[in-house]
């Protein structure tokens, strides 16, 4: 059932050249990619039931993702740390 949800919702995962766009943000510091086992480690322990984030995705579809949707947060996670851009609803109000 993930695996279907996963395919519904999602495009396929193509790599991009984002080398032409300036980051956002300016991080003097140097960080590790996020691994899967750290990725799949947060969504675990989503408690289901509880309020969603500003995604409005509840947490047992997110837990129901499975492998699928840990490997596509996963390389959403590290795209945003290699370019320095993040989507705007993960940024704090008034920035």
């Amino acid at each position: 059932m993930a695996e279907l949800l996963f395919q519904g919702m999602s495009a396929p995962m193509i790599p991009c050249n984002l080398s032409d766009i300036e980051p956002q943000v300016n991080c003097p510091c140097t960080l590790a990619p996020f691994t899967l086992k750290e990725i799949t480690s947060l969504v675990t322990a989503r408690k289901a039931g509880k309020a969603p984030w500003t995604d409005l995705i509840p947490n047992q579809v997110i837990k129901a993702g499975g492998k699928p949707l840990a490997l596509a947060l996963q390389h959403l996670a590290n795209s945003c740390l290699d370019t320095g851009l993040f989507p705007t609803q993960w940024k704090p109000t008034g920035q």
